[in-house]
């Protein structure tokens, strides 16, 4: 029996986790979102900081998939590291959302600042500028019915 539940486990990190990168997938976000709305009590002082890699496609385009992956790869290191311990999600091809939940304001801006550094250095050792185009909100009960509209802020 616990070999099943063992083999279960791994499953589902397996199912959560974005193949390339290591942090949670789609899926992964998507239940958490699923969570939340559920669990309204756990909705005030959420937020969410939004990442998108600038000029993927570019990238891709001139220099080839595998340096686009390794930008891809090396941008989740760049955000992971910026916001340590909190989760973060591959959501599409080049975007990415780290749950700010429990994080105040001047660790956000921390995390940012550590961010912007850590991709400059990137783009100044690399044959292309590595960028990441971001914001970030926390639910407003004044502005937001949801934690979609949140989300919708923090991407803006």
């Amino acid at each position: 029996m616990t070999d099943e539940i063992l083999e279960t486990k791994a499953l589902k990190v397996e199912r959560d986790r974005d193949g390339l990168t290591g942090v949670g997938n789609r899926l992964a976000y998507e239940h958490m979102l699923r969570h939340k709305n559920s669990h309204t009590e756990e909705i005030p002082g959420s937020g969410f900081f939004m990442c998108d890699l600038n000029d993927l496609k570019g990238v891709n385009d001139r220099f080839g998939h595998d340096r686009g992956d390794e930008y891809i790869r090396r941008s989740a290191d760049i955000i992971r590291e910026a916001f340590p311990g909190a989760p973060l999600f591959r959501i599409g091809g080049d975007e990415f959302v780290v749950q700010l939940d429990g994080l105040g304001q001047d660790q956000v801006f921390r995390g940012i600042l550590a961010m912007e550094r850590a991709v400059k250095a990137y783009s100044d050792g690399n044959v292309f500028p590595a960028g990441i185009a971001a914001g970030y909100a926390f639910f407003d009960p004044g502005k937001d019915v949801s934690l979609e509209s949140t989300l919708a802020r923090a991407d803006t």
